[in-house]
């Protein structure tokens, strides 16, 4: 009998081990999913000091360069596993991420991990040896070049070409079409000629060109004459003598403008005036005006914020009409001197007052003190970001929502220092993504470099060294991939008065490709 109980035991146990096998796993499981692990140390050295159980977050990598899990992952100086570019089952505390892919720099930032949230990370990895080619297989000198806010296009100058067909102004598409035909850009554009209304001003070099957020149209402001509207859709209608200029469309030369609605109006400023001048009716629409002082606003494609003494409200101005801003449970400050607006939304405003400076997100009622006694040089385009300098450094200002938590963190982080000596120069300013700072160190003997930090002004990363950069040419696509820019070339001209050949400058655009071959991205 004895016998026959050990025997039904011993053929109970596989069931029974497998059963607590399954428990087992389903609670691993269930405090997995609730952002728990145990703690195996202080299960061995203590297992009743309550600490066994630990809640824990994690780290989500996103990236549109590479596929899933081809990082190699570093914390705190410690290779770890990626499960679908995931870091899972972390304590809380401040970790060193390294995320390293051959053939790229190493990214590296500094990032919190909090109970039962998963902390996002945006890092991008730039090729160690970008490629560099000209955009033309034509060598044509371009005078100057400007780009449209969304990264689309380029809008350039020709003045100087061997072929008086190809002077004028051109439009040049730099993204890429994506179709099911072709995945390629299109060829330049020609929008104009040199045409008598702005030609003295480019020959001069005397102008600027400003397309409009929708790019249909094109605004060549002259320093001395007319500011001229050109047609980007239809080219044919740029002819000589037909051309809109803003003092016909408001009756006067305002004292500055800006492209409003797409191409549909400009918002222009004169002495204590802001007005809507539309250009299909003529017609002009006072926003507001100030006796006492310059109107204070902030614009981007659509909308406008500004700010009324009278009263002193914050004010919104869309579709012709005005609205006060209200905040739910915060007070606007009373007094404000200058304001800056977000170019994506308009929800995101930063203000002073006072000497003190603000960041404010109008639809959540938030508004938090950055620094006082700054000089604010750029705001990002999507408003969550602020470059400035202060006691002679470069700094920014980052504000991130949190969604889970129903808050905003913010940063202030300091910029990599660099000791001018006399002659240098140091530029800095926001892509257009605003992910990153584009950094131009212009050197005493004529050399300058290239550099790239993330929005945390961590990971500089050298992307090109060469006397020939011509400042203000910069511009980086939208996906970070490709860059865009001048080279200055120098040749000999004809003989001047001493019979010396003259030196001429003439430049050329070029592009930066940030990408490898995907055979390459696979090692």
């Amino acid at each position: 009998m004895r016998k026959q109980v050990q025997n039904k035991i011993k053929r109970s146990l596989p069931y029974i081990g497998s059963f607590l096998f399954f428990i087992i796993m389903l609670a691993w499981a269930l405090l997995s999913a609730n952002g728990k692990k145990v703690d195996v140390d202080a299960l061995l050295t203590d297992p009743g000091s309550g600490s066994v159980l630990v809640q824990t977050g994690g780290v989500r990598i996103n990236n549109n360069q590479f596929e899933e899990d081809i990082f190699v992952a570093h914390l705190d100086g410690e290779e770890i596993d990626t499960t679908e570019n995931r870091l899972e089952n972390l304590k809380p505390g401040e970790y060193t991420l390294e995320l390293e892919i051959e053939g790229y720099n190493t990214w590296k930032s500094q990032v919190f991990v909090e109970p039962y949230l998963i902390t996002d990370v945006y890092p991008f990895f730039f090729t160690h040896n970008p490629e560099v080619e000209a955009v033309f297989n034509t060598h044509i000198p371009i005078d100057s070049i400007s780009y449209s806010i969304n990264g689309d296009y380029a809008y350039y100058v020709v003045k100087d070409a061997s072929k008086g067909s190809d002077n004028g102004i051109f439009q040049l598409q730099l993204s890429t079409v994506n179709t099911f035909f072709t995945n390629e850009a299109n060829g330049p554009r020609k929008i104009a000629n040199l045409l008598p209304e702005f030609e003295e001003a480019v020959r001069s070099s005397s102008y600027s060109l400003l397309p409009s957020p929708d790019n249909r149209k094109l605004l060549v402001i002259s320093d001395n004459s007319d500011q001229v509207i050109l047609d980007v859709e239809t080219p044919g209608l740029n002819i000589s003598g037909s051309l809109t200029t803003i003092e016909e469309l408001v009756g006067y030369k305002p004292e500055s403008f800006e492209w409003f609605k797409g191409s549909a109006s400009f918002i222009i400023k004169d002495k204590n005036l802001l007005a809507e001048a539309i250009i299909s009716t003529k017609k002009t629409i006072v926003i507001t005006y100030t006796p006492n002082s310059e109107p204070i606003y902030g614009l981007n494609g659509d909308s406008l914020v500004f700010f009324s003494p009278a009263d002193n409200l914050l004010y919104t101005y869309k579709d012709e009409s005005k609205q006060s801003v209200s905040l739910e449970n915060r007070i606007i400050p009373e007094t404000i001197s200058k304001l800056w607006v977000d170019k994506n939304s308009a929800n995101f405003v930063i203000f002073e007052s006072e000497g003190a400076f603000y960041f404010m997100s109008i639809p959540d009622s938030y508004i938090t003190e950055i620094e006082s006694g700054i000089s604010p040089i750029s705001f990002s385009n999507d408003g969550k970001s602020l470059l400035y300098r202060k006691d002679d450094l470069w700094k920014t200002f980052t504000v991130t929502e949190i969604p889970i938590r129903n808050e905003f963190e913010t940063r202030i982080n300091t910029i990599p220092n660099i000791e001018l000596q006399e002659g240098e120069n140091d530029t800095l300013w926001w892509n257009s993504q605003s992910t990153h700072l584009l950094r131009l160190h212009t050197k005493s003997d004529g050399n300058k470099i290239l550099r790239a930090y993330d929005k945390y002004s961590q990971n500089e990363v050298l992307i090109l060294e060469n006397p020939d950069i011509v400042e203000n040419s910069i511009y980086m696509l939208q996906d970070n991939q490709k860059a865009f820019l001048l080279f200055k070339n120098e040749i000999s001209g004809p003989k001047g008065e001493d019979d010396i050949d003259d030196v001429l400058s003439e430049n050329y655009l070029y592009s930066i490709n940030f990408e490898v071959e995907e055979t390459d991205q696979s090692n």
